[in-house]
């Protein structure tokens, strides 16, 4: 296994003026990594590869209208992604069909493991399990706060909120399961 990774984590917060105060920050991470597969022994080129990136942001604006108001805008915003695929070929989906009309040999039982490597006379092993997943969410806040007396708390609000997912996963197409 082998893993590379990095991560960020951020705040600014200040006065704008009389009243006005602003909060922005955000945190993200990048992951590579690679997963071991015994099969995979003496091809490790092709053992499986992963990236996973998460990054999110905020800002928010506080408004002091009264010393018994205030109001705030918050906007917010979250983007995952996970992608799985060949060590060697990874991204570039063309290359999974590259032994031609042969297609990806895939795991031979009676060879046991790959022990020929890049060298395999039945040609690469391509990780041949494709997997692209990414979320995104973004939200738009705002509030009004109002202290009606010393017993009684007013708050209006509005909330909008956007999500998109989307999946693309599957196996690569081998030899005589080629997609038409």
């Amino acid at each position: 296994n082998s893993n590379g990774s990095w991560l960020w984590n951020g705040k600014v917060s200040g006065r704008l003026g009389s009243g006005l105060e602003l909060r922005v920050g955000s945190t993200g991470s990048v992951q590579n990594w690679r997963e071991y597969r015994n099969v995979y022994r003496f091809d490790l080129a092709h053992a499986p590869r992963y990236r996973d990136t998460n990054v999110s942001g905020y800002a928010q604006l506080s408004h002091t209208i009264s010393p018994r108001a205030f109001q705030t805008l918050a906007v917010g915003a979250f983007s995952t992604e996970r992608r799985r695929g060949d060590g060697a070929y990874f991204d570039e989906i063309d290359s999974y069909g590259v032994n031609g009309p042969q297609g990806n040999p895939g795991f031979n039982p009676l060879e046991g493991l790959f022990v020929y490597g890049d060298g395999d006379p039945e040609g690469a092993h391509v990780y041949n399990n494709l997997l692209r997943r990414q979320s995104r969410y973004v939200e738009v806040k705002w509030d009004l706060t109002r202290q009606m007396d010393d017993h009684h708390l007013v708050m209006d609000s509005l909330r909008l909120a956007l999500q998109d997912q989307y999946d693309i996963a599957g196996m690569v197409a081998t030899g005589a399961e080629a997609v038409e």
